[in-house]
């Protein structure tokens, strides 16, 4: 009975009508079934990358709108003047030189 069962040509010929020309059209049939499953799923995965897409673009804004402002404070912090008012300000013995440096050179 199971081997009955396992069998497709038999299970195909228990399920299919008894017309021949509708069996000799199930595997086109088969074909269209399987052809249609794979449009729905490609479908639905297409959709699922436009969101993943349209998700990554607005992160792409966020952190690159967060790396223009992290880019600002660090150049206002790294301005002469503001290092010099630091400085100052934190009382550290440290300030600004007056005189210009001076170029050192090697002999050859």
């Amino acid at each position: 009975m199971l081997k009955k069962l396992l069998n497709i040509n038999g299970l195909l010929t228990r399920l299919s009508p008894k017309d021949k020309s509708m069996r000799e059209r199930l595997p086109f049939w088969m074909f269209i079934y399987v052809m249609t499953i794979i449009y729905i799923a490609l479908g639905y995965y297409a959709e699922g990358l436009v969101k993943r897409i349209a998700k990554n673009k607005q992160e792409v804004k966020e952190k690159r709108a967060a790396y223009i402002s992290l880019k600002s404070q660090l150049m206002q912090l790294s301005k002469q003047t503001r290092l010099a008012k630091a400085l100052k300000d934190h009382y550290t013995g440290i300030s600004e030189s007056r005189t210009p440096p001076k170029k050192i050179k090697a002999l050859d």
